[in-house]
């Protein structure tokens, strides 16, 4: 079974989150931290772990991060 991290910002997590059941309901093993973290988990130690054994990782990058990220490469580049 393909094993998926799925990587986000939580202000994206309700966009995201479809992405999982989706997923799952496709045959396929994704990881998203609140559909598998538990209370009382070592949550660096579970990403760490689940990072190690994915075999794809979907990043979703929030557009406000983006758009920063693209304004900082314009100015970098008429320096």
């Amino acid at each position: 079974m393909l094993k998926v991290f799925l990587s986000y910002t939580k202000v994206d997590h309700e966009k995201v989150e479809p992405f999982f059941h989706r997923l799952t309901h496709e045959g396929f093993d994704p990881w998203l931290d609140n559909e598998k973290l538990l209370p009382g988990h070592n949550w660096s130690y579970e990403i760490d772990q689940a990072l190690a054994e994915a075999n794809v990782v979907m990043l979703f990058e929030h557009l406000k991060r983006q758009q920063a990220r693209i304004r900082s490469a314009r100015s970098e580049s008429s320096d």
